[in-house]
């Protein structure tokens, strides 16, 4: 896969780490709006539906409103987008 195409807008990973955003936004029972201080509604609805990929800057302030670490989204939006490795245990 070219690297271009990781986390590209509307690409499994996208749409994982916006899910995973709008998880984490719902169980602490936030508004888009108070999550998105620095920015607009539309801007955290277009991530949540993995429209647009925040930039590092941008997944770093989403994740302190939330309150989590930005490895933290990842790693849980990552697990979820990658599909199970048939050879790996568990």
């Amino acid at each position: 896969m070219a690297k271009h195409e990781v986390l590209a807008p509307g690409s499994p990973e996208a749409r994982a780490l916006g899910c995973e955003l709008r998880r984490l936004r719902q169980a602490r029972g936030l508004a888009q709006q108070a999550v998105g201080s620095s920015f607009t509604r539309a801007y955290v609805s277009a991530v949540e539906n993995g429209h647009i990929v925040p930039s590092l800057a941008g997944l770093i302030l989403l994740s302190r409103q939330l309150g989590v670490t930005p490895g933290a989204v990842l790693d849980s939006a990552m697990s979820a987008a990658m599909p199970p490795n048939p050879g790996s245990p568990g």
